[in-house]
């Protein structure tokens, strides 16, 4: 669990990281919606600035798994169980998520040719605005997985005492 704790934390700086940046499409399509963006635009500024780094752990179940599978944990005290296993049920969650907004993310790579073809000849308010929003769902989908993530080591956080406490 605290392996998973600690990979999850690197995650979940790396997710705040790319949100922000999403944010940044996000209020960069919006803009572009209305009018052409200028090159000289805080907006597009900020948007060379975004950084997009999908960090996502891979998290080991395989020791619950074998604790459950053998019922060595009949021989936990109930309240500690409870712990581990709401810590593994909040991963299978994230996971579920994590999986699902991987699917989604093409969609980043369909926006940056797009923003970079604005730079010179601007974009199309209908295509800025389909491309929107589809970044907003992705950012829904993106924020649903940050805060499963953040849930996550919060519920690992609580496993981990709970087995070190006598």
């Amino acid at each position: 669990i605290q392996t998973n704790r600690t990979e999850l934390t690197k995650s979940i700086v790396s997710m705040e990281v790319s949100y922000k940046g999403l944010v940044n499409l996000h209020s960069f399509l919006l803009a572009l919606e209305k009018a052409p963006v200028p090159a000289t635009s805080p907006l597009r500024q900020k948007l060379k600035a975004a950084k997009f780094n999908w960090e996502f752990p891979t998290l080991m179940a395989s020791s619950w798994d074998a604790a459950v599978a053998s019922q060595s944990v009949s021989h936990m005290e109930g309240w500690r169980v409870e712990k581990v296993a709401q810590a593994f049920a909040a991963q299978k969650t994230f996971l579920e998520l994590q999986a699902l907004t991987l699917t989604k993310i093409g969609i980043l790579n369909q926006a940056s040719p797009l923003v970079e073809e604005a730079d010179s000849t601007g974009l199309p308010a209908k295509e800025a605005k389909v491309l929107r929003l589809q970044i907003d769902e992705f950012l829904i989908l993106f924020q649903a997985c940050l805060g499963s993530a953040k849930e996550l080591e919060k519920s690992c956080g609580e496993a981990v005492k709970a087995c070190q406490t006598p």
